[in-house]
């Protein structure tokens, strides 16, 4: 899936290796036109009750810490899944938690409460 042209999170993504519990095969291979897309959830929120799509555009597709930015897929950036400078998205695949997304810098634009 391509996540458009408007990924308004902007930051570092950091895949967990296997014996984290991460991705048996690492990150994802996926192909240049096309996103990574999976779910996330906002610490403190739970994985039960604050899980949401996310993209994630990755700029080295084979390493383990690389810049990205990323969008919810459905949901406005407001609570529970509101984002800011310094926050972390929890990427997940179904129950495992498979990276940490670092929040560096949010677009102004970005739907969501006033800032």
């Amino acid at each position: 899936m391509r996540g458009g042209e408007f990924l308004p999170f902007h930051g570092h993504v950091v895949w967990l290796t296997k014996e984290q519990g991460g991705r048996d095969s690492g990150p994802p291979a996926t192909p240049e036109d096309q996103d990574y897309v999976a779910t996330g959830f906002v610490p403190p929120a739970p994985l039960e009750s604050g899980l949401a799509s996310v993209v994630l555009r990755v700029r080295d597709r084979t390493a383990f810490r690389s810049p990205a930015d990323a969008c919810w897929l459905v949901v406005d950036n407001v609570p529970p899944h509101q984002v800011g400078p310094g926050d972390i998205i929890v990427v997940t695949e179904g129950q495992r938690t498979v990276a940490y997304f670092h929040v560096s810098d949010v677009d102004s634009d970005v739907p969501g409460p006033e800032r």
